[in-house]
């Protein structure tokens, strides 16, 4: 039996520190073809996995899961049009018809409020306080990309959702004035945007593209790429923040490298999908825990983890290194709902 699985880029491991004093342990969540999702609990000193539950509340397939900030909530989209939340495996509620075609993107911004994209480049951003699941409508909608909405990434700093599209368009959204607004746009790229992270305390945003460069952007103005690291062969399919300096990303040549913005360069490979180069799997997403110790991978056939501590810790090694030379001659909460509490 055949699986496709997905992370939602930053949020697709739950770590000890969110789960709520689940101890050392982290988990993860698969979702299939089939639209059934998968729970596990990963014990990274023993090196196993323990199956959590199975959730069957899509008729199609599972495109994009993510948690809760808090890590209690799991939402998941699919290719029926609807999104569901569940809390440990239990069913909470669901949004019928969210959309008129496929979900392709959807991120939790806070509390009860949550975003969704589709295939045609609809954006739609959700608060379930107050309302029931049958007359749920979303408080804000945007449709000024004309493409499959790729990716989320949240702006805090701003209060904006940024969204990457397969028209090849970066775009920003206002999210703190009344029914939205967009505040800024890319110039259309010749090329699919596949995935982002935002960084630099909100000055810099790293896109991923279809030919494989990540051009960065200035957060004041995103009409054209200020700069971009080459050095990978293929797409990069997706992005993972570790912190407001360092991205990982995963490439359809099979590896997760892990990159340096300003200065640009690639640190290292983190990870490589399979010595067999004549039948390498593209890496569909990485993931971050949030101790930043533990990086996850889904590829088409298999989910592995990959240590962090060189890349989360090289800072400090850095500066300890440097104190030894100079010793020695020679980074507003909405309300609280019955869902999101």
């Amino acid at each position: 039996f055949f699986f496709f699985f997905f992370f939602q880029a930053e949020d697709g491991i739950r770590d000890a520190q969110e789960s709520r004093g689940l101890g050392d342990v982290y988990k993860r969540q698969v979702c299939s073809v089939s639209g059934s999702v998968y729970e596990f609990n990963y014990h990274p000193a023993e090196g196993k996995t323990s199956l959590l539950w199975e959730l069957k509340h899509h008729s199609d397939s599972c495109r994009r899961v993510c948690y809760s900030k808090d890590g209690k909530y799991l939402l998941t989209g699919s290719a029926d049009m609807s999104v569901v939340i569940t809390e440990n495996g239990q069913f909470c509620c669901r949004l019928r018809e969210a959309h008129n075609s496929p979900l392709t993107a959807l991120v939790h911004i806070e509390n009860a409020v949550f975003a969704t994209g589709d295939e045609d480049g609809v954006i739609k951003v959700w608060d379930i306080r107050a309302q029931s699941e049958t007359a749920l409508k979303p408080m804000m909608v945007f449709k000024k990309q004309e493409d499959t909405i790729s990716e989320f990434a949240l702006d805090e700093s701003k209060g904006c959702l940024m969204a990457t599209a397969n028209d090849g368009t970066l775009a920003a959204y206002d999210l703190r004035k009344i029914g939205g607004e967009l505040q800024d746009i890319s110039n259309s790229f010749e090329e699919d945007l596949l995935s982002l992270a935002v960084l630099k305390g909100g000055k810099k945003v790293v896109v991923g593209s279809q030919e494989g460069s990540l051009h960065l952007f200035s957060r004041e103005l995103l009409q054209v790429a200020d700069d971009r690291i080459k050095g990978h062969p293929g797409p990069v399919e997706t992005i993972a923040k570790v912190d407001e300096d360092t991205v990982v990303t995963g490439c359809d040549d099979g590896l997760v490298r892990a990159i340096s913005v300003h200065p640009n360069k690639i640190l290292s490979v983190l990870y490589r999908v399979s010595e067999d180069q004549e039948n390498v799997s593209s890496i569909q997403r990485v993931a971050v825990s949030g101790d930043k110790a533990l990086g996850g991978v889904i590829s088409e056939n298999q989910i592995a983890f990959f240590n962090l501590a060189y890349v989360r810790d090289r800072d400090k090694t850095k500066h300890k290194i440097s104190k030894e030379k100079e010793s020695d001659p020679f980074f507003d909460n909405l309300m609280e709902c019955k869902y999101f509490k």
